[in-house]
């Protein structure tokens, strides 16, 4: 009869853990405090100068590595009126996942997270190979109406949070971080001259 209940506690016990271990990984879930501060700087060149784009739904990719992409996607998708890219086509807006260091746990999470996003009205994105970032283009470059706008911003993105807190739940908590970033530079940088 001992021995009966002990292995019913133990499987009770392994069915809990497996479960909140499931939990976990796959539940979007947060009662956390959380202290983030997230920085940008911007760097744009425009011709003619002052020029901005008119708001339209702009085409995007995503570049770098699990875990961030997906979540970065759907933030993003959800600040701005964006689409996926289809193959073969230039994307005009381009975020890049650079450094990604993500320490998770149930109740205590931190983050150091370097991205950029980068535009360009005319798919010329060399510029992006250069730190500081140096714009380079002819007035004949331009598309049919003559208007030329290249924005480069980088973002880093330091959290701390405590508290209870899924992967799912921390790893949104982060997108939607730098997904609002990318839409207040497209607001003020490229749908706006600054």
């Amino acid at each position: 009869m001992r021995k009966s209940t002990v292995i019913i506690t133990l499987t009770i016990l392994g069915l809990v853990a497996a479960g909140f271990l499931l939990l976990r990984e796959v539940a979007h879930f947060q009662f956390t405090r959380n202290e983030t501060i997230s920085s940008g700087t911007t760097a744009s060149s425009r011709w003619p100068e002052g020029a901005a784009v008119a708001p339209h739904t702009l085409s995007y990719e995503i570049e770098g590595e699990a875990p961030l992409v997906e979540p970065v996607r759907e933030a993003v998708e959800q600040h701005l009126d964006v689409r996926p890219a289809v193959p073969d086509e230039t994307p005009e807006l381009i975020i890049v996942l650079e450094e990604t260091a993500v320490g998770w746990s149930p109740f205590r999470s931190r983050a150091e997270i370097k991205a950029s996003a980068l535009f360009s009205s005319n798919g010329d994105f060399d510029f992006r190979e250069s730190r500081p970032y140096f714009f380079e283009f002819n007035a004949d470059d331009g598309q049919d109406d003559g208007l030329i706008v290249q924005v480069a911003a980088e973002y880093e993105i330091n959290d701390q949070s405590a508290g209870v807190i899924s992967r799912p739940g921390y790893l949104d908590q982060l997108a939607d971080t730098l997904a609002q970033e990318v839409a207040n530079t497209v607001q003020t940088h490229i749908f706006a001259a600054p």
